[in-house]
């Protein structure tokens, strides 16, 4: 049988873990709001839809928690403007928290730029170092 203190202190953590998961919703509820608003802000401003992205990436928050993989790979060549290596994807989409729990993770990124070349979303490109990048086409 378990000890009272034992008891005590799981009936207070679980109290403890429901206070925190309100917080949670709470703060989550502020954050759309507040992205709502700096894009309508944006809007007003006129600064483009990326700017936003680029801030969040830069200090590695998720983009959109809801964008699968292929997608995410496309906003950061949106975002980046230039010439992106496997690696340097593979390190962005870890910032924002896509792929992390993949075994592979690079090679799926390969597969994915692959597919991206094909159907002429992409081009392939030889850098100083001879490493394969890729490049937003007519960028």
């Amino acid at each position: 049988m378990a000890r009272p203190a034992y008891s005590q202190a799981y009936e207070t953590a679980k109290l403890d873990l429901l206070k925190q998961l309100q917080k949670r919703d709470q703060i989550d509820q502020q954050i759309h709001k507040l992205r709502q608003t700096v894009k309508a802000l944006g809007e007003l401003c006129g600064a483009g839809p990326e700017e936003i992205d680029k801030l969040l990436l830069v200090e590695g928050f998720a983009l959109n928690s809801t964008m699968g993989f292929t997608d995410a790979i496309r906003r950061l060549f949106r975002l980046h403007h230039k010439t992106l290596s496997p690696v340097e994807i593979r390190v962005d989409l870890l910032k924002i928290g896509i792929g992390k729990d993949q075994v592979n993770l690079l090679s799926s990124i390969h597969t994915v730029l692959r597919r991206m070349v094909e159907a002429g979303e992409i081009e392939k490109t030889e850098n100083s170092s001879f490493q394969a990048c890729v490049a937003p086409k007519g960028a």
